[in-house]
């Protein structure tokens, strides 16, 4: 986070330098099955990372696997990430997140995104 020296830097218009976060690619691939938890895939991959392992980094989840998910799981993996110590997790944009957002009555926020689809998908 922001501490509070940084923050009044930034206020003072003084140069403030923010170092760039490794990304660590997480690939799914399969699906998610009847005896299986979005909590099982956090889970793997923090024993394949361990505590450390994460720090410091954004773990970016992508490949066919994400389709499985629901938007609520990919919200428990995204909070989990902590448990590596991400700075922070993201999946790419997809129609499960479009159904929550309409579900959970943010249909503009969804239309928008759909708008803006090809920017909120994992770099090729």
């Amino acid at each position: 986070g922001v501490g509070g020296a940084d923050a009044v830097d930034v206020m003072a218009n003084i140069p403030w330098e923010l170092k760039c976060p490794k990304v660590i690619g997480v690939h799914l691939t399969g699906a998610i099955s009847a005896w299986t938890s979005p909590k099982d895939v956090i889970l793997r991959v923090a024993d394949i990372l361990t505590v450390k392992g994460g720090t410091g980094a954004i773990v970016e989840y992508f490949g066919p696997g994400v389709e499985s998910l629901s938007c609520t799981g990919m919200g428990t993996i995204c909070n989990m990430g902590a448990e590596i110590g991400a700075t922070t997790s993201i999946f790419p944009y997809n129609e499960r997140m479009a159904r929550y957002l309409v579900a959970t009555e943010r249909g503009e926020i969804a239309k928008i995104s759909e708008q803006y689809k090809n920017l909120l998908q994992s770099d090729e």
